[in-house]
């Protein structure tokens, strides 16, 4: 399930930068920001997720969603203020 949720609010920062940027490549290299900022968090900076107890793995996840949340609302808003609103045809 934390997966599926990260990937979800991965997909909505990923989207709203392919829209205002207009091209793909703000979008891909974000994805690959995100994979290697991910893995140099993980391996370097934190015990390994499998390792850490219950209440550390979800406390983790809070956080992180949160902050997925906080960046994809400005970044919804900003689109949303860019088109008026309106989806191009």
């Amino acid at each position: 399930m934390a997966k599926t949720v990260d990937l979800l609010l991965a997909a909505v920062l990923v989207s709203a930068l392919r829209y205002l940027s207009g091209s793909v490549w703000p979008a891909v290299f974000a994805h690959a920001l995100f994979n290697n900022l991910f893995q140099m968090v993980q391996y370097n900076f934190m015990e390994p997720l499998r390792e850490m107890p219950a209440g550390g793995y979800w406390g983790y996840m809070a956080i992180s969603w949160t902050i997925w949340l906080i960046v994809d609302a400005v970044l919804v808003t900003w689109v949303y203020r860019t088109t008026g609103g309106r989806l191009p045809k």
